[in-house]
Formats: C-alpha cells, sequence, structure tokens
C-alpha cells in the first residue's frame, strides 16, 4: 500500500517533536513508550485525538482532544484553521480514515461539522467514488477467507441471555493471517449486528498476549473498555490483557463488568430498571448508583433519565 515504505520500527534520531493520534490509552503503545520514552519525552508530545475519555500517558503532552467522528474530522479542521492547503492525496487520505471510524458517518458522534469536513475535503480533491471502488476491491474476501470467516462464526458463543457474544482467535489463526487479514474483522459486524446482542467480545490470542476488540450497540465498549485500562468509543473499542490472563479468565471479567449481577435480586434497584444504559450495566450495586448518584460518570448524555439526577 502506498507510503508504507516510509513506516519504520525505529525511533528517529533527529527530530522536532512526537505525534500520535488516534490513540486514547497508552497501553496501545505501550511497546512503543518501553522502548523510546527517553525519546518521546525529551521533546514535546503533541496527541490529536477525538477520544474524550482517556488514560492518562504518565507523561507531560500537548493534548489537541476534541470530541468527534474522528481523528481524520479534528485533523481537517486544524488544517482549515493554519490555511494549510490539501493536495488531492491528502483529502483521499483524511477522507478515508474519517469515513472508516464513522463508518460512513453513521456513529452517533457523526454530526453537521463531520459532514462539513468531508464536503471540505471533497472540494479538496477526495472522490467518494473512488474510495468507495477501492474500498470493495481491498475488502473483497478470497474463497480461503470465506471459509474461515464461517469457521470463526461457528465458534461464536452466546452469554447472558443471548446479550453477550464471544469469540477467540487462536494463536495459529492469528499467526497464519498476520500478512493476509485481520481475522477478527470477519466476523465483527455479524456478531455486532446478531439479534438481541447488546456487547461483544474477541480474544486475538498471539499466544503470549490477548487483543480485546469490543463492539456494542448500546454505547457499553468504551466503559468496559477503560476498567482494562483501555478505551476508544461508545460502541467501538478495545483493551489488551497479558497471557498470564487466560481467555476463560478474560471472559469472566467482560462478563462481570457487563453486569449479569445488574439483574440479580441482589441489584441496585436503580440499576436495575434499565438495560440500555451503561451505568446499569457497570455499577453491580456500587455507591455510584445505590448512594451518591454524584459520581461525574452518572451525568454522562447517553444515561438512563433516572440517573440524571443533580449531584448531593
Amino acid at each position: 500500500q502506498e507510503g508504507w515504505d516510509r513506516v519504520s520500527q525505529n525511533f528517529p534520531k533527529r527530530f522536532d517533536f512526537t505525534i500520535l493520534v488516534d490513540t486514547g490509552s497508552p497501553s496501545l503503545i505501550k511497546s512503543a513508550i518501553e522502548h523510546y520514552f527517553t525519546e518521546m519525552t525529551s521533546k514535546p508530545f503533541v496527541i490529536i485525538d477525538h477520544h474524550t475519555t482517556r488514560q492518562p500517558f504518565g507523561f507531560d503532552t500537548i493534548d489537541i482532544v476534541e470530541p468527534a467522528c474522528a481523528a481524520a474530522e479534528v485533523i481537517t479542521q486544524i488544517a482549515i484553521d493554519l490555511k494549510w492547503p490539501l493536495n488531492e492525496q491528502a483529502a483521499a487520505k483524511l477522507a478515508t480514515a474519517l469515513l472508516a471510524d464513522s463508518l460512513n458517518l453513521t456513529t452517533p458522534d457523526s454530526t453537521a461539522h463531520s459532514v462539513e469536513m468531508l464536503a471540505h475535503l471533497v472540494r479538496s480533491g477526495a472522490n467518494l467514488h473512488e474510495l468507495y471502488k477501492l474500498k470493495r476491491e481491498t475488502s473483497a474476501l478470497t474463497p480461503d477467507l470465506v471459509h474461515l470467516k464461517g469457521r470463526l462464526l461457528a465458534s461464536v458463543e452466546f452469554h447472558a441471555d443471548d446479550r453477550l457474544a464471544i469469540a477467540e482467535i487462536p494463536p495459529d489463526v492469528v499467526e497464519q493471517y498476520k500478512d493476509i487479514h485481520e481475522p477478527y474483522t470477519l466476523i465483527l459486524s455479524d456478531m455486532q449486528w446478531a439479534k438481541g446482542v447488546e456487547l461483544i467480545a474477541v480474544f486475538k490470542n498471539y499466544g503470549t498476549k490477548i487483543n480485546v476488540p469490543l463492539r456494542s450497540t448500546i454505547g457499553l465498549a468504551a466503559p468496559i473498555a477503560e476498567q482494562f485500562d483501555g478505551g476508544g468509543h461508545a460502541n467501538a473499542a478495545a483493551y489488551p490483557i497479558n497471557r498470564e490472563n487466560s481467555s476463560q479468565g478474560a471472559l469472566s471479567g467482560v462478563s462481570e463488568n457487563y453486569g449479569i449481577a445488574a439483574f440479580s435480586p441482589r441489584a441496585c434497584p436503580i440499576c436495575a430498571l434499565s438495560r440500555a444504559c451503561p451505568i446499569c450495566a457497570l455499577s453491580r450495586a456500587r455507591p455510584i448508583c445505590a448512594l451518591s448518584l454524584a459520581s461525574p460518570r452518572c451525568h454522562m448524555v447517553w444515561l438512563h433519565p433516572t440517573h440524571r439526577l443533580p449531584p448531593l
């Protein structure tokens, strides 16, 4: 793919500053921080992001963080504000990123401003028809991948009255397809939009570590990922875990945080009123709902109306 020849795993010896894009948690660049912490912290470290829920990086950063459907939306606005001209190639790359992260401007955080930024990119030379054709060509599955998708879908497990869907990509599959296709992307959408499913977790098992992409239909992905030092969007997030935690142990952790207990007789009566509220799914009768109702987490816009109470 165009541009990959400029990608390197080695940190440059001479640079003015570091720019990190679209990353809400240091755990997502853990290896880079471990190997290049001195270099990263020796010069200004700039973060351009659209994740408003973030984990601290542990060192000074210059944050340009705005709520948006994609980091590309934020970058396009920066280009406009600073009067940077965008050539056709840059406009196409930014339009691709904006459309990909917003699922073609269908995510809840897609706004009129998102559409305006895409329009600016089109005026700058991005051809949406050509981008769509390229996407269809590059995402077309080979017969082997079609069969792999069938095997992975057959392995999906359902829990919590079929509201929680779980799958694992075993190490041998990860290794076999690492340079061909991301196996978990073959099944994410089918799992997420299965009837009645509210949360999915796919355990991508490398053998030495496990990455867990999460998808949700009711805003649970980011809150749950944050419980494991990950992050992302309300309906699309991820977190890493080490190999000491088996997939079964990881499943137990997701199940617990999903809030199965929130529907048991021991649950907080406030939480038990609605399955659709992330606080309901996470609190399990903890003080956040049962006592004070004053935590900032209880005042986010997407909460169940029962939780929208003034702080005590």
